[in-house]
């Protein structure tokens, strides 16, 4: 099978991880915004339950203002007489989205003013009382219809409005559109000797008309910054222009709500600013990453406001935003809809609790940490690890990085980018997942075609050994020359066609999983099958066990060595364990130390195979000295019954003697599940007394007080050899 799959799991870690790295760095949108999903969800729950402040009001230009007062754009005098309303229900702040930078043409006013100027001597000199009257008539029209005076006087006599300013970015752009505006809006920076050199810098500011700014006097940029998926997220506090400062709309209402003037604002050297005695985290350029509230403040139309159907208590100590909404008509010519204006609140609510989000200096190395340890994961833990615990491994370490980081994000304002780590994990799983079906993939037979005979690929040799119902043969893969260990098994011809249609699919399915095992411990099984009434198994071949001859009393490993190759078998068990496989048939003979001391376990599993139905190939009755009491009861088995079997292979180790006998099998049977073993110092008075309270625990008749794991048993068999390792040192 030529595919991908056949890259080595540590090709195949370090190339996604190098991949997932370089998209972090390049960004691209579509991750981003996933990212960004991540960040709105914390958000649901950071900002649930929080009290908001309620200090400011919404006064919309909708659809509905439109339709009652008139085209867009209106005269002046329609504002002029909604601030003076909203004035005098003692609103603390009155504050417009819309740039008022273009004076509107006053056709009739400027006809007026002409006659006024040009017969204005003639009417003054004339005794003709009705001229008279009609000059003053026409200097009061003329007061009347200068609608941009008015808003102008109502705006200097508040000295409590601000308006908007933007900024054009291109810092090529130098043409301003009221340049000579730009005095008023000097006094509104902020001064800073030495700031960051990633500061976002404008090449040009549009402003409100000259006699506006004037009045005024009171400016916020409202430059914005959308988010991968057009969302606001932040907000950037200042915006370098001409070597100053100046702050963005929402910190600028909160500067004049709370009274802080601009000599109270420091803005630091690298990163953040201090309003009074409050540190601002910012990034380089001065932004700031906002919490989301969900904002509840009251919205009015301007009609109702300007017609004064809405109480005055309602704007009372509040801050007023009068902002267009998304009707079709503004915005040609505001480009803001009610979104900003509550992005605007959103910021204002950020700025009174100093709640917004930070992204650690040491976020980037949490970051790599956890690239490494999936690296590790994907190419080192995975290939040596089954299937399932592989599976579960993935899902806790995919839910431990996402959990930590959403932790951060709620409970400490922290944002920890997660999603390209996340996505290396889970791309590198699935691209290695198929590699634990494609083992060995050439070498297996059809599962659906199991009637072919697959088998004769195989030239078998001599037999090596043999078992009550299976024979061993040494044998050769005539298609790669590969020496192999096949063993072999045969139905009897008594048995019925559905039972043996039952034990066929059996074998296979169970045989599928115990294949998948990859650890250096357990022998590696290559291919299995069934062709009619024969079962085979092909894996590694050994040789000689050099293990087997020290079962003796008379020839006993040393003690030390001993545990060293129990602990190397807790290890290989607790591994298959944790991968739903159970040995069910642990002895001697399963056990292999080759010449170079390499422990190999073979058989795992075949305890499932039902004796009666096969072939009896060993006239020899194998007596079951190393059962478990719940094998002999014929209780359904776990990890736990292993671990019995091999407290039994370790007291003959110790020994050179079995701790449970009998002449016949209900002798033997009784002695398992009911007499306890004898002391080993009987047999090996050498013997220290933890290894007699290791073995207590092993063979523990309650399945309950036994080991619960392998794991736990090889732990204090590595305790029992470091204490005996640090006794010896000390001797020397």
């Amino acid at each position: 099978m030529k595919s991908i799959f056949n890259i080595s799991s540590l090709s195949t870690g370090i190339i996604v991880t190098i991949i997932f790295s370089a998209m972090s760095l390049i960004q691209l949108p579509v991750i981003e915004s996933l990212e960004r999903k991540f960040y709105d969800f914390a958000m649901i729950f950071s900002t649930k339950n929080q009290n908001l402040s309620q200090d400011i009001v919404l006064v919309t230009i909708d659809d509905k203002s439109i339709e009652s007062l008139g085209t867009w754009p209106w005269s002046l005098d329609k504002f002029s007489t909604t601030i003076d309303y909203v004035s005098k229900s003692n609103a603390k702040l009155i504050g417009f989205n819309l740039i008022f930078n273009e004076k509107k043409e006053q056709s009739a006013l400027r006809e007026i003013n002409q006659i006024i100027s040009t017969f204005r001597t003639s009417l003054e000199e004339t005794k003709e009382v009705n001229l008279k009257a009609l000059l003053k008539y026409l200097e009061e029209a003329s007061v009347r219809l200068d609608n941009e005076k008015q808003f102008i006087e109502s705006i200097k006599s508040l000295n409590n409005v601000v308006l908007p300013v933007y900024f054009k970015l291109n810092l090529f752009s130098k043409l301003d559109s009221q340049p000579e505006a730009l005095k008023f809006l000097e006094k509104c920076a902020i001064n800073a000797n030495k700031t960051s050199n990633k500061s976002i810098n404008a090449g040009s500011a549009i402003m409100p008309f000259y006699e506006l700014a004037e009045a005024a006097k009171n400016f916020g940029h409202i430059n914005l910054q959308y988010d991968v998926d057009q969302k606001l997220r932040n907000e950037i506090l200042f915006i370098k222009y001409q070597d100053k400062f100046y702050p963005s709309y929402p910190l600028k209402l909160f500067m004049k709500f709370n009274n802080i003037e601009p000599d109270k604002i420091k803005i630091m050297p690298q990163k953040g600013i201090y309003i009074k005695d409050s540190f601002i985290p910012t990034d380089e350029q001065y932004k700031v990453q906002l919490k989301l509230f969900s904002i509840k403040t009251p919205v009015f139309s301007f009609y109702d406001v300007y017609n004064g159907h809405i109480p005055k208590s309602v704007f009372k100590d509040k801050i007023v935003i009068i902002c267009s909404c998304n009707s079709k008509q503004l915005l040609s010519y505001s480009q803001k809809g009610l979104n900003e204006a509550f992005h605007n609140i959103n910021v204002f609510e950020n700025l009174i609790k100093n709640s917004m989000i930070k992204i650690p200096d040491w976020s980037l190395y949490a970051q790599i940490g956890a690239a490494c340890i999936f690296l590790v994961f994907l190419s080192i833990i995975m290939p040596l690890i089954g299937i399932y615990t592989a599976s579960i491994i993935f899902i806790l370490l995919f839910g431990l990085w996402f959990s930590t980081c959403m932790y951060f994000l709620i409970n400490n304002d922290f944002w920890i980018k997660w999603i390209y780590p996340a996505l290396q994990l889970f791309s590198g799983f699935v691209f290695i997942f198929p590699g634990y079906f494609a083992k060995k993939v050439e070498k297996k037979p059809d599962r659906n075609k199991i009637n072919e005979p697959e088998f004769m690929r195989y030239d078998l040799d001599e037999a090596i050994g043999r078992g009550s119902i299976g024979i061993v043969y040494k044998g050769k893969d005539h298609v790669d020359e590969q020496k192999l260990a096949i063993k072999t098994f045969y139905l009897k011809e008594t048995c019925s066609p559905d039972l043996k249609k039952i034990i066929k699919k059996n074998f296979m399915n169970e045989l599928e999983t115990i294949s998948r095992l990859s650890h250096p411990n357990i022998v590696k099984i290559y291919d299995f099958g069934v062709d009619d009434d024969f079962c085979y198994i092909v894996m590694d071949i050994l040789e000689e066990n050099a293990l087997e001859k020290y079962y003796s009393p008379y020839n006993l490993l040393p003690l030390r060595k001993v545990l060293q190759y129990m602990i190397i078998i807790c290890d290989t068990l607790d591994y298959a364990h944790k991968n739903w496989v159970v040995h069910g048939s642990l002895k001697p003979s399963n056990i292999f130390v080759n010449r170079d001391s390499e422990v190999k376990i073979l058989d795992f599993g075949l305890s499932f195979l039902p004796v009666p139905c096969f072939k009896q190939v060993s006239p020899t009755v194998q007596i079951p000295v190393y059962m478990s009491p719940e094998q002999i009861e014929a209780k359904k088995i776990d990890g736990r019954s292993d671990i019995f079997s091999l407290g039994i292979i370790f007291y003959q180790l110790l020994t050179g003697n079995l701790p449970f006998t009998g002449d016949t099998f209900s002798q033997l049977s009784y002695n398992i599940t009911k007499n306890n073993h004898p002391a080993p110092k009987e047999f090996n008075s050498k013997l220290p007394v933890a290894c007699e309270q290791i073995l207590d625990i092993a063979l523990d008749k309650d399945i309950n007080k036994r080991y619960q794991t392998a794991e736990a048993f090889a732990k204090h068999l590595r305790i029992l050899l470091q204490k005996i390792e640090e006794t010896i040192a000390k001797k020397k």
